[in-house]
């Protein structure tokens, strides 16, 4: 299972999860022809199209789950609100974890921009929308009209750097980034690293670029996330296909060398893979002469393995 943010094209499997969901969970109270209506408006094309433009400039929270089957899961929200407004698994895939991964991608996210709370409005006769979330730390807080209104506190993330997804906009200070002296030589092939953020949303959707800033809001670094089986990489082959996570990282600003901040985005990007339900083991291969990037790893926990020249950190180590 891989989860990457919405793209267009989801449009007609988005469309058909919701269908199938709703006539789950709603089925007993509501017609078809309710159904219909409100998912003809909800889910349109054009609204979708719309959708797309705020989730690439980090206005919106828009992840799916897919595997080899297609699209088995989606989530939305809001982050200013910290609401969750939608949710929802497949019929046949439902208590798999799917749902909870989806949920604490959100929560994560909710973290990292320092909302207090998660809100959640769930239809008072969705039994399975309401047990999922019950179950899940939310508590009730009120009604407003036909739906119950849930919260759950989110803890809260670092006070030096904050993470979020990288936008379209971050595009031309990443290509600053990796044409700076005390990155260059560990990303010697730019154009392939600027190529995998511009087709983000297509081939290379299975990884998570994330941009890390300073409270105030200022682009410090990058850094990324992948489950290695969608990679496929030689390197990674002698660990375990399922659950096993790598990472990339840099501090692109010079002002920030020297201060801890690189360890600081090593440590939140180990916290959010790991706390992924189905995370067991993150996998990372720097550079043999990659000093600083070692001592980072090394501080945090994680231990060097020489047959495979990888560091390992994890639930379970193999």
């Amino acid at each position: 299972m891989r989860y990457r943010r919405f793209c267009l094209s989801d449009h007609e499997a988005v469309l058909t999860v919701a269908r199938e969901s709703w006539a789950w969970a709603y089925g007993d109270f509501l017609s078809p022809p309710e159904m219909a209506g409100r998912l003809a408006d909800w889910y349109s094309l054009d609204n979708h199209r719309g959708i797309v433009a705020r989730v690439d400039e980090g206005d919106l929270f828009f992840l799916v789950a897919e595997d080899e089957t297609g699209l088995a899961g989606f989530a939305m929200g809001s982050y200013d609100e910290g609401e969750l407004s939608r949710l929802y698994v497949r019929p046949g895939r439902a208590r798999t974890g799917i749902g909870g991964i989806l949920l604490g991608e959100f929560l994560a996210e909710l973290s990292m921009r320092a909302i207090p709370k998660c809100v959640v409005r769930c239809d008072a006769r969705n039994r399975v929308g309401l047990s999922f979330y019950r179950s899940r730390a939310f508590v009730d807080v009120g009604v407003d009209d036909e739906d119950v209104v849930l919260e759950r506190k989110v803890d809260p993330a670092s006070s030096v750097l904050r993470l979020r997804d990288l936008r379209t906009r971050d595009e031309p200070t990443f290509r600053r980034w990796l044409a700076a002296p005390h990155v260059s030589p560990w990303y010697e092939r730019p154009e392939d690293w600027l190529a995998e953020v511009a087709d983000r949303h297509g081939a290379f959707s299975f990884i998570r670029h994330l941009i890390a800033e300073s409270p105030a809001g200022e682009p410090i670094g990058f850094c990324q996330y992948y489950d290695v089986a969608a990679a496929d990489e030689d390197c990674f082959r002698s660990f375990p296909r399922e659950g096993t996570y790598s990472i990339d990282y840099l501090v692109g600003e010079t002002r920030f060398l020297g201060r801890g901040i690189g360890r600081e985005m090593v440590r939140a990007l180990s916290a959010r893979v790991l706390s992924l339900p189905d995370a067991r083991l993150i996998v990372v291969q720097p550079d043999e002469g990659n000093v600083p990037s070692r001592k980072t790893l090394e501080s945090l926990g994680y231990r060097f393995e020489p047959k495979t020249a990888c560091y390992l950190k994890g639930v379970v180590e193999p």
